[in-house]
């Protein structure tokens, strides 16, 4: 019995209203011919109906590749019992549509690459020399880090790594228990269980710089606290590292508008943020835009650990070879293709039993759809002073992202 499949499916939405609209009129011209030949046509505009609608879905897979959605099938146990499987992938055998489906498709990670540029002719930042390289082999000893930028997917890969993969995270997660378990002692590190959650955090803050220099005075990396060490402070977070105990970087990267502009919207609601500010809450976008609050090619500077000075194009150039050779790369619009790629690259897709386990593979699922809102706030149409705006003040980050596009095609060799 061939299992079925359902999508949930973040776009097409306009090719199945006009299937709708097709189908409508079908209805309607029924009502308008004779009883006698009304039969032949309403049967000949349904096929070409169904042609249309099926033409126009497979275009729309093609086009969308395997990002932005997350693929479920559904296929019965040794009980009888309906299961669910993460595969966006689409490894999971015995379904034929998935066969064809990767016959023709291009955005997938199984792409012929014949090698990966290790070259390391261009100077970057003294900070990364405990950093791995992406080619290096893995050790034990290695520390997973994510680089979490802000609204490019990094809160959900916390709950995946926290709740799906049950890991130890250090991360803000020390800061959001409400019964106190946090940072307390301070003399002392430990792993706690949040009090509502269930998920197991180090007692250390790596989202400020303080909190860093906290983590490394204890350790953390030598005594194999956390699975996964979450911050936005590269710079900072090099203190964790030495030779023999390495970080090893990923990221996720996200259209910089689109991230600018949830950020915008965030800021404006997040009064329990420790940066919250009234005067951004009164702003509209166009006067964000406008103004100083916005930073300018945030992903760059942070990169360069570069606040204040202007950003050139050859800080962009460095930013490159940076990424090519310290970080994994993910894409936000391939958040479910990215998951597979850092849970392989880390050996977590085969020990945890992503694909075999019902558990996790439904936990992957809902936590990325949970994820998959972006805030809830204004559309802002291409072509406005605010997008325009927007796009002119982040222009580095722009390159990037799109260099970051052709690695995330190029880094499939590393998995």
């Amino acid at each position: 019995m061939l299992p079925t499949i359902v999508r949930s499916h973040v776009g097409c939405d306009k090719d199945v209203e006009l299937a709708h609209h097709l189908d409508g009129m079908i209805g309607a011209e029924r009502s308008r011919t004779r009883e006698g030949s009304s039969e032949v046509r309403i049967r000949i505009s349904r096929r070409r109906t169904l042609a249309a609608t099926f033409i126009a879905l497979l275009s729309c897979i093609i086009l969308m590749g395997g990002g932005g959605y997350t693929s479920l099938y559904i296929n019965r146990d040794a009980r009888d019992r309906q299961v669910l499987v993460f595969d966006p992938e689409n490894k999971f055998s015995g379904f034929l549509f998935s066969n064809f489906r990767n016959s023709i498709f291009v955005r997938l990670l199984a792409l012929t690459i014949t090698g990966y540029d290790t070259s390391q002719t261009i100077e970057i930042p003294s900070f990364y020399d405990n950093f791995a390289n992406v080619w290096d082999t893995i050790t034990v000893e290695d520390q997973p880090a994510l680089f979490y930028i802000p609204k490019s997917g990094g809160s959900t890969l916390q709950k995946l790594f926290s709740h799906c993969l049950d890991m130890v995270t250090a991360s803000r997660m020390a800061l959001t228990d409400p019964k106190g378990h946090g940072l307390l002692p301070d003399d002392n590190v430990a792993i706690n269980i949040h009090s509502i959650t269930g998920a197991r955090y180090v007692n250390v803050d790596p989202s400020t710089p303080f909190g860093l220099a906290r983590a490394a005075s204890f350790d953390i990396v030598k005594k194999h606290m956390a699975k996964v060490i979450i911050s936005q402070h590269l710079y900072h977070s090099a203190l964790l590292y030495d030779p023999n105990h390495r970080g090893r970087l990923f990221v996720m990267i996200r259209n910089p508008i689109k991230r600018a502009i949830d950020q915008f919207y965030y800021m404006q609601r997040a009064t329990w943020e420790h940066d919250y500010s009234p005067e951004i809450a009164m702003m509209s976008l166009d006067e964000y835009t406008a103004s100083d609050h916005m930073v300018e090619n945030y992903v760059v500077r942070s990169l360069l650990n570069k606040k204040s000075e202007d950003i050139t194009p050859s800080h962009v150039e460095t930013a490159k070879h940076i990424l090519r050779r310290k970080f994994l790369v993910g894409l936000m619009e391939w958040f479910d293709l990215s998951v597979v790629r850092f849970e392989q690259y880390f050996g977590w897709w085969d020990t945890h039993g992503v694909l075999s386990n019902t558990t996790v593979s439904y936990c992957h699922h809902k936590k990325i759809m949970d994820g998959n809102h972006n805030g809830k706030h204004p559309m802002v149409e291409p072509g406005s002073l605010a997008y325009r705006r927007i796009a002119v003040r982040n222009w580095a980050d722009f390159e990037l992202y799109f260099y970051a596009k052709n690695l995330f095609y190029r880094q499939a060799v590393l998995v």
